[in-house]
């Protein structure tokens, strides 16, 4: 229970100093306020996703020496 205390404590206290600080917004205690970063970031931040959009080198990108013509207002530009 001390070890909860103390994460909230320090919480609490970085709440403070940052509100301290005038900024254009504020923070404030909510239900995770005694989990550290670590703990939130596993416990409620989900897996990572390993699907097909998010790996890398999954998009091959084709180049080519084609040219494409820039238009402004249907006009073509030179």
């Amino acid at each position: 229970m001390k070890h909860r205390y103390s994460i909230f404590a320090e919480s609490l206290e970085t709440i403070r100093s940052h509100n301290k600080k005038g900024l254009s917004y504020t923070l404030g205690v909510d239900e995770y306020a005694d989990m550290t970063w670590e703990e939130f970031s596993k416990n409620k931040l989900g897996a990572a996703q390993h699907c097909s959009a998010t790996k890398k080198g999954n998009h091959k990108l084709k180049l080519t020496d084609d040219v494409v013509p820039l238009t402004i207002g249907g006009k073509q530009e030179l």
